[in-house]
């Protein structure tokens, strides 16, 4: 059982990158289809260089989104994370009791040292 405290601990880790989870994002950048095929360098250029998908449209209508895998891995692990969050907040409020942050920093330093 992951505990409410070790998942905020998980979650300082992340340091300055934290406000990434949380800020507004800007603009989504939105294109015809048909630049996936005629600007295939630029699509690919937005996606790695600014670390954001690119919405394609098809009739004016939403059809596609491409990303980086860096930035396919990056939102799986962030909702991975925020999953394990919700399972122990519930597990918070329902009164189970996790470890303490004593208890748990012993067991990082533990693995750390072990590995």
């Amino acid at each position: 059982m992951l505990s409410y405290q070790y998942l905020l601990l998980i979650l300082s880790l992340f340091g300055d990158n934290i406000d990434a989870l949380t800020k507004e994002k800007a603009m989504p950048i939105i294109k015809p289809i048909s630049s996936l095929r005629n600007k295939t360098r630029e699509i690919a250029s937005i996606c790695h260089d600014q670390d954001e998908p690119v919405y394609l449209t098809t009739n004016g209508e939403g059809d596609l989104v491409v990303m980086s895998i860096e930035h396919y891995e990056k939102l799986n692990a962030k909702i991975d994370l925020f999953e394990k969050l919700a399972v122990a907040q519930s597990q918070a409020a329902s009164g189970e009791k996790g470890l303490t942050h004593a208890q748990m920093m012993q067991k990082l330093r533990q693995r750390a040292h072990a590995g």
